[in-house]
């Protein structure tokens, strides 16, 4: 029975809230704001309030009275006294610590004397002061500019206090073009507009331009459009913006929506990265490229903290704790988003996030939006594999260090990938690994392409094309699919590997295929874990994230068993091929076949009857053109090629007249 007030709340900080109770939706909006959610199972949200959720509270304007007011009015029991006291002295820490700027100076100050002379005395923060100030009841130190965040960062870890940022920010050059959100897009003239959530997330941040706004995080789900409130931020500001992303493909994804989906002309977008080096009014750029030191020197980092910005976007924020990525930060005189699907890290250190670019200011729970239809309903699953016994001596064996490589390479997950692919013929499934060796026998055995980080980046993205041209129904991918893999149609996932249990990357990986879906707005993701193995340990912790948002795995030890557990039928109802043997299709079916030439067989699925008179009468029309003599002259290197190609044509023809067009498996 739930209880008769919504919330429970405990003596760590734990509060419950039952979803089941009256006026539990409404009070789900008021929670989220002091609150942070952990899990989400069945009828129960679970919450934690934590110094980083009060003070991002604070942040926001939140009073103190209105939250224990929540709590004292919607808790039954009412909330321990210790843990009320607790949450009061937590709450007031906020404000103590602030940083404005005075005249040309950087000046910390707090009433709290005794807290200054603790910070003043501290052996690595007083390399960040330039002087001790003493005005009447306050005490000031003066910081120095370069040093703004590395201050704020060191109270924070050694003190347990935020600092309150009020120096202002750069306003930044004002944009030539103004730029504004389209009615449409330019690329394929659908209608465009933003979702409720989007709107509010970026009007949290733009805070109407005052200095409380300005720096801060947006958590959304992947598939969310965390581009978009990118993109309606800096509709606010107007002003020259700096984009960092994690890699090329990243790179590109941007560098293709900013003209698609706002007014902003190709020539005031630059591209900062390995191959091009433009800087320009709105500038997309790699962390690594930023970063690159060289003779203990950071030359690209300079340039840009030269520039005039009035925004800086950290896309996939969460990375920003990594020493590589950490130096961008530094540019700490300019407004700063950041954009992630989840703040989870395994080191512990999201802590570092809220100093360096700011407090969180949106989230939302991804459950919420599956149920209002932004996202897409995603089954999960986990089938767990045996070794046989041969590869069970080998693991049993093995050093510690070896165990997970061998577990995760178990022979015996081909032939639970078999039966997916089989049953999920005509959807669009990406395979994705850790193990480059697995992956690589993976793509060999099915005949799918692979990419990874050796796959050059324009490689990648003419694979993607093809993807979701609906050209490929298979790929598999390697680590380079955790981030940036804009690949709307793609509703089926199969884990083989993963980067031990980490459940940052899990809820990466499966926001893939969290983009809505045109019709029933579905999706599957597989975990292939091997049985009495590291990897169940592992697997069990990578899903907690999901689990605490609401996501449960239907576990078992096949793929016949884990089927049904996930609602799907006894047979996969497969796409209609009018979608797939279109004119398009046709016109690339010869450069497939010299592609499998190259590299090996491609995959046909699902010639129904009706579409196999076209596709004869164009392999006819192929056919006489590779034998004519005037194409045998011009192409007298490709001669062999052709031949090739011919009885490849002849034997897909063999096929079909033999009734053979259920599924033609290679060719």
């Amino acid at each position: 029975m739930p209880n008769k007030k919504p919330l429970s709340v405990l003596q760590d900080g734990q509060m419950l809230l039952y979803l089941d109770s009256p006026n539990a939706t409404a009070l789900r909006i008021e929670v989220a704001r002091f609150a942070e959610l952990v899990k989400s199972p069945g009828n129960i949200e679970y919450y934690r309030i934590s110094p980083i959720s009060l003070w991002s509270a604070a942040s926001m304007n939140v009073p103190l009275p209105q939250i224990t007011q929540v709590l004292l009015e919607y808790s039954d029991p009412e909330p321990p006294p210790a843990f009320m006291d607790s949450l009061k002295e937590t709450y007031g820490r906020y404000g103590k610590l602030k940083l404005e700027k005075v005249g040309d100076r950087l000046e910390l100050y707090s009433a709290d004397k005794r807290l200054m002379e603790s910070i003043a005395n501290n052996t690595k923060i007083s390399g960040f002061i330039e002087r001790k100030d003493e005005t009447g009841t306050l005490a000031t130190l003066v910081v120095k500019e370069e040093h703004r965040g590395h201050i704020k960062q060191e109270i924070m870890a050694r003190f347990q206090y935020p600092v309150v940022d009020l120096a202002g920010y750069a306003t930044g050059e004002v944009l030539e073009e103004r730029i504004t959100l389209l009615e449409r897009s330019r690329t394929y003239g659908e209608h465009f507009s933003l979702w409720p959530f989007q709107h509010d997330a970026a009007e949290v941040f733009y805070k109407s331009g005052n200095v409380g706004g300005g720096s801060g995080i947006v958590v959304v789900p992947c598939g969310a459009g965390k581009t978009i409130i990118g993109l309606k931020v800096m509709e606010y500001l107007q002003c020259h913006t700096l984009i960092l992303v994690n890699d090329s493909v990243a790179l590109e994804q941007w560098k293709a929506q900013l003209p698609d989906k706002t007014s902003i002309s190709p020539d005031m977008i630059g591209e900062y990265s390995g191959r091009r080096k433009d800087v320009k009014p709105v500038t997309i750029a790699t962390y690594d490229v930023v970063t690159h030191k060289k003779k203990g020197d950071y030359p690209h980092f300079k340039i840009f903290d030269a520039n005039q910005w009035g925004l800086i976007i950290y896309d996939e924020v969460h990375l920003l704790p990594a020493p590589i990525v950490r130096k961008t930060a530094e540019i700490q005189a300019t407004r700063r988003l950041g954009l992630t699907a989840t703040l989870v890290r395994e080191d512990g250190l999201e802590g570092d996030i809220f100093t360096l670019v700011g407090p969180k200011k949106f989230d939302i729970p991804w459950k919420l939006l599956e149920e209002q239809g932004y996202i897409a309903q995603v089954a999960f699953g986990e089938i767990r594999v045996p070794l046989d016994s041969e590869q069970r001596l080998r693991y049993d064996a093995a050093p510690k260090r070896d165990c997970f490589h061998l577990a995760a390479g178990n022979p015996r997950k081909k032939d639970v990938l078999s039966e997916i692919l089989e049953y999920h013929q005509g959807d669009s499934i990406l395979v994705i690994g850790y193990f480059l060796d697995q992956l690589e026998e993976i793509s060999k055995h099915f005949q799918i392409p692979l990419l990874s980080g050796e796959t050059t980046t324009s490689e990648r993205i003419k694979w993607y094309k093809r993807f979701k041209s609906g050209e490929a129904d298979v790929l598999a991918l390697s680590n380079v699919g955790n981030f940036a893999v804009d690949l709307p149609n793609a509703n089926v996932m199969v884990e083989v590997s993963g980067t031990f249990g980490s459940r940052q990357e899990e809820a990466q990986r499966a926001g893939r295929i969290f983009r809505p879906k045109k019709g029933d707005n579905k999706g599957q993701f597989y975990a292939v874990v091997s049985d009495g193995t590291v990897e169940v340990d592992f697997s069990r912790n990578r899903q907690r994230f999901l689990a605490e948002q609401g996501y449960s795995y239907s576990l078992g030890r096949s793929f016949a068993e884990v089927r049904p557990l996930m609602g799907l039928p006894e047979k996969a109802t497969s796409r209609p091929l009018e979608e797939r043997i279109t004119y398009q299709f046709q016109n690339h079916l010869i450069m497939n076949l010299s592609w499998r030439h190259r590299h090996g067989p491609i995959r046909i699925y699902q010639f129904q009857s009706h579409n196999i008179i076209n596709l004869q009468t164009f392999m006819k029309d192929k056919k006489e053109h590779l034998r004519h003599p005037t194409y045998q002259r011009k192409n007298r290197r490709k001669r062999h090629q052709s031949q090739k190609i011919l009885r490849l044509l002849t034997d897909l023809g063999r096929r079909m007249r033999h009734g053979q067009t259920n599924r033609l498996r290679y060719f």
